[in-house]
C-alpha cells in the first residue's frame, strides 16, 4: 500500500476553494492536519449520520479556565484522536490559557506534536494549535 494511499485524499477542512471554482482537496500530510482540525472541532452528536464522530472539547467552554481543565482536555483531546485518526501517534500534547486584552483567560489552546503511525518520530513532527 503507497503511503498516499494510507494517508488518504479528500477535502480540506475548514472548506475553502481552490482557485477553480472547486472546493480544495489535498492528500498526504495535508489531508492528516485538516482531519485532525474536523476531528476536534466537531462536536459529539452534531453529525446527524454519524453521532459519535467527533470530540468532547465543546464541553469545556464553559468550565474555569485552570489547571483542572487540563488532564480533561488532554482525555477528550487522546479519546477522539485514537479513535478517528488511527494514522497518527500523538508525541506531545500542551494546554495553556490565552489571555485577552483585560487579562482575563477567555481561551484554551491545545498544541499537538504527531508523527504518522509505523514511522521513526521526528523531533521537528507537525505541530498543530487548537484555540477553543
Amino acid at each position: 500500500m503507497a503511503m498516499r494511499d494510507f494517508l488518504g485524499y479528500g477535502l480540506q477542512t475548514p472548506f475553502q476553494r481552490d482557485g477553480k471554482q472547486s472546493l480544495a482537496s489535498a492528500g498526504g500530510e495535508a489531508h492528516v492536519k485538516s482531519k485532525i482540525q474536523q476531528v476536534l472541532t466537531t462536536r459529539l452528536g452534531e453529525l446527524a449520520w454519524n453521532p459519535a464522530f467527533g470530540s468532547n472539547l465543546d464541553r469545556l467552554r464553559h468550565m474555569d479556565n485552570d489547571a483542572d481543565i487540563t488532564p480533561i482536555a488532554r482525555r477528550y483531546t487522546l479519546d477522539a484522536l485514537e479513535l478517528w485518526m488511527p494514522e497518527i501517534v500523538i508525541t506531545r500534547f500542551s494546554c495553556t490559557a490565552v489571555r485577552d486584552s483585560t487579562g482575563a483567560e477567555t481561551k484554551l489552546a491545545i498544541s499537538l506534536g504527531y508523527s504518522l503511525a509505523g514511522q521513526e518520530p521526528n523531533p521537528s513532527s507537525d505541530d498543530l494549535t487548537f484555540t477553543y
